[in-house]
């Protein structure tokens, strides 16, 4: 199921949820309750790029889609759900783990409202919370990383093609080590 140049060589998964089916004519409706995904000790990699997450938790409360598949018209997608995705201790790096191009203790979504209503996407989402986030740290060395970000969160977001629409924008502690030597 992964591309031919994306590699997977960890990484344990858990599903678990209620699935109730329907199927009508020219209509499947999938109604999901207390789903939830789990995934740890991820290691993706490709073109000798690294990925690698400790955890990710995805749930939701319920989840409903709709496939109606009218005679020669197009497929109307119905989407509605409730979710929550926690990813803990991820890092991006290019060939050694010490290089890190980039990484992040935890990056958490909380209560994004999915919809897809006549093919329309839409999303509202409550928190949107990145911490200890960490971009070009060679950790095999003293030197700090380019850049550091204690946190960064997003608050009440709601996003359509005809817009986006954000409350309040954070950033906590925001540091960056550019140094140049005399060459």
């Amino acid at each position: 199921f992964m591309p031919p140049a994306l590699s997977l060589h960890s990484g344990l998964l858990s599903y678990q949820s209620k699935l109730h089916l329907l199927s009508q004519d020219d209509k499947v409706q999938l109604d999901f309750k207390e789903m939830a995904l789990a995934i740890a000790n991820l290691h993706l990699e490709q073109a000798q790029t690294h990925l690698t997450l400790s955890q990710q938790q995805l749930e939701t409360k319920a989840l409903s889609l709709e496939l109606t598949l009218p005679a020669e018209q197009a497929p109307l997608i119905t989407l509605n759900g409730d979710t929550a995705l926690t990813l803990t201790d991820a890092k991006v790096y290019n060939q050694q783990e010490q290089a890190l191009l980039m990484a992040f203790e935890e990056f958490t979504v909380d209560e994004a409202l999915l919809a897809v209503m006549d093919n329309i996407p839409g999303v509202n989402i409550n928190n949107l919370v990145l911490t200890g986030a960490r971009f070009s740290d060679d950790t095999g060395n003293d030197i700090a990383p380019l850049a550091r970000i204690s946190s960064f969160a997003v608050n009440q977001l709601s996003a359509s093609p005809s817009g986006l629409s954000i409350n309040k924008i954070s950033l906590g502690k925001f540091d960056m080590d550019i140094g140049l030597d005399e060459n």
